[in-house]
């Protein structure tokens, strides 16, 4: 057997769902070959790992917790001033905030001019008389 196939059977030959001539034709080829060997030693590694992971212990007390937890009465829910507390308090903290904002832009517009600035007018950017490369453009014909 060449080796690829023994690597791709090695599987089914640790499960032992191969049939009686494949069991034998990879016997004999695991005592010539050495590397095929050391594969089936990794995979037989791998197994165990995979086979010890599987086992999962339970907690032996976790029904008997759960059950108690489930039996116990409920909890009588008691008047909290927490969330009512957290509500009111972001609702000043809003409050506040906006106030001062207005507060903050009504000083600032107010806020006596130099005198140099009482004429200042915004006038769009004029981008094709601002821009030289442009006008060039426009006026090459």
């Amino acid at each position: 057997m060449k080796h690829k196939e023994v690597k791709n059977q090695l599987v089914y030959y640790l499960e032992g769902s191969l049939s009686a001539s494949q069991i034998v034709n990879i016997d004999l080829h695991l005592k010539d070959c050495e590397g095929c060997r050391f594969y089936l030693q990794e995979l037989e590694k791998d197994f165990t790992v995979m086979l010890s992971e599987k086992e999962v212990e339970n907690d032996p007390y976790f029904f008997t917790r759960l059950k108690a937890k489930m039996d116990a009465p409920a909890e009588k829910r008691t008047f909290k001033l927490t969330p009512i507390l957290q509500t009111a308090l972001f609702a000043l903290f809003l409050i506040i905030s906006i106030g001062g904002g207005i507060e903050i832009g009504k000083q600032l517009h107010h806020q006596p001019n130099s005198g140099q600035n009482d004429a200042l007018v915004l006038l769009p950017f004029d981008g094709v008389n601002e821009e030289p490369i442009e006008q060039f453009l426009l006026t090459l014909e």
